[in-house]
């Protein structure tokens, strides 16, 4: 019988989950990567985020002690155009779509925003579309998710809080009646990202992109009720 030839490889690693659960770093850079599946020869993507000046403290939560002052996380990617939802992706690009207001940026250019930014990432339980025995059935799957920008309202109850304010000036009114209501808020304006964002026609998007508000063909908003 003749056997194979096989030789170990001594590559880093690149498979499975890190040891990390809740962490604190400094988001160096993100990148896409491109793998085949060997079985099945399926193509997907990953977005590895890349993060540096991680410490003993900023080590909140791990399966197994964590000395290294970086780390890659990896999230599969999932194509928002052609995906119904409940992906680990989504899961990670809802936890950060509520801080494009705090941020000051577009709904879109908040992902770049975070690169350079001190920040706390979790797993947490999510609902996820998965395979299993041949039928797509909802599972929990432990998902990444942005905590917190540290420094930066939006990812923390702080941040929620003004927002959720805005979302009650806004609701039941169209464009105009809000901006009335919401320049002169004394709360709002302890927020200058807010009156900037507002003064720029960009913070009705941004709300609207968070999944906290949305508009009727009459043009009048309203809150969106949120998950508890």
């Amino acid at each position: 019988m003749t056997q194979e030839s096989w030789t170990p490889s001594t590559d880093k690693p690149t498979g499975g989950d890190s040891p990390l659960i809740r962490f604190r770093g400094t988001l160096d850079s993100f990148v896409s990567e491109d793998r085949t599946d060997e079985q099945s020869g399926r193509q997907y993507r990953h977005i590895v985020f890349n993060f540096t000046d991680i410490s003993g403290e900023d080590v909140l939560e791990a399966t197994e002690p964590f000395p290294f002052p970086v780390a890659q996380i990896r999230i599969p990617y999932s194509e928002p155009t052609k995906s119904r939802g409940a992906t680990k992706w989504e899961a990670f690009a809802a936890s950060i779509r509520s801080l494009a207001v705090p941020l000051g940026v577009g709904p879109g250019e908040v992902l770049q925003t975070l690169v350079g930014k001190r920040q706390e990432w979790a797993r947490s339980e999510s609902t996820v579309r998965v395979m299993e025995e041949g039928q797509w059935v909802d599972a929990q799957r432990s998902c990444w998710k942005v905590i917190e920008v540290i420094g930066v309202s939006g990812g923390n109850s702080t941040g929620m809080d003004i927002l959720a304010h805005v979302a009650d000036l806004l609701d039941g009114k169209n464009e105009q009646e809000f901006y009335q209501v919401l320049y002169p808020d004394e709360k709002a304006r302890q927020h200058p990202e807010i009156i900037t964002q507002a003064t720029q026609r960009e913070l009705l998007p941004a709300l609207k992109a968070a999944g906290l508000v949305d508009v009727g063909a009459d043009g009048v908003w309203h809150k969106v009720a949120q998950e508890a």
